[in-house]
């Protein structure tokens, strides 16, 4: 009780700050007060939405406190921030069925569905695109390295860039 107290009194002369929010929320959980932690993170989040580290926790808090559709949609997002299409578009499929009764959020995990398959189909004329180029000599050096995991995962170089693919088979097949 004495931390929570102590980082909301940090967080007032700070507010926003990251690791001091990150902490005050695992302090709140602690303290056996997830609703009060999910409703900290889940403002952080909005400041901090491309940061898959919050994302995670978020995740875990909303199924402390009881909220399983929102499990889902922060696993989308955590996945989705790591490249892991497959895998976020699965999450929301999973919400889907909780949300069955409630039209204004089965439209919006619907929508969400809809920008993965969209990022899905960039990345796919990406891929094609720069293929192209580097077939013609006008890029750069490019290796596929397995990770591990799945035969076909790995990390495609791109330059000095890495594009982490879940799947590079199901991202080129669809």
């Amino acid at each position: 009780q004495a931390a929570a107290l102590r980082l909301r009194a940090l967080l007032d002369v700070n507010p926003g700050n990251h690791p001091l929010t990150m902490a005050y929320a695992n302090a709140l959980l602690r303290n056996g007060r997830p609703k009060d932690a999910q409703r900290v993170l889940v403002e952080h989040s909005r400041r901090k939405p491309d940061d898959p580290q919050v994302w995670y926790e978020l995740a875990e808090t909303h199924g402390l406190a009881g909220s399983i559709i929102d499990v889902h949609r922060a696993r989308a997002e955590y996945f989705i921030l790591n490249g892991a299409l497959d895998l976020a578009e699965r999450q929301l499929g999973y919400g889907l069925d909780p949300a069955r009764s409630d039209f204004h959020t089965t439209a919006s995990v619907q929508a969400r569905i809809a920008d993965i398959r969209a990022m899905r189909e960039d990345i796919k004329l990406w891929v094609g695109i720069h293929a192209d180029s580097c077939s013609r000599g006008l890029c750069c050096r490019h290796e596929w390295r397995p990770a591990k995991g799945p035969a076909s995962s790995g990390v495609a170089l791109h330059g000095e860039r890495a594009l982490q693919v879940e799947d590079l088979d199901s991202l080129l097949l669809r």
